[in-house]
């Protein structure tokens, strides 16, 4: 009995996030509501597990895993190539103009 409650109890700390995580993408890539996004990516995954089972839910995740290791990879090597210099302006020119100017904004 302990065996299949711990493994509801997992499975809702795993899958919840994940539901939450689907919502929050949906929302500004198709402009959908948070629940709407839910459901269809909920949908989506419930259909593939039933109608393809575990094996083709295991072949997703070994290729997702795989793309993540392939372009970890890629950006690793495209860091170390380039070097880790940072150009004038982007973030870093911003915060040290802020410093710069931090007496005036805080002090109108």
């Amino acid at each position: 009995m302990a065996t299949p409650i711990s493994t509801l109890v997992v499975s809702v700390f795993y899958l919840i996030p994940q539901m939450v995580g689907a919502g929050v993408l949906v929302q500004p890539l198709l402009g959908f509501p948070h629940w709407a996004g839910v459901l269809i990516v909920g949908a989506t995954v419930i259909t593939i597990v039933v109608t393809a089972g575990m094996v083709s839910t295991t072949w997703v995740q070994f290729l997702k895993g795989s793309l993540l290791v392939i372009f970890s990879l890629v950006l690793t090597v495209m860091i170390l190539v380039r070097g880790f210099e940072v150009k004038t302006g982007g973030i870093d020119g911003l915060i040290d103009t802020l410093n710069r100017k931090a007496d005036q904004l805080l002090n109108p």
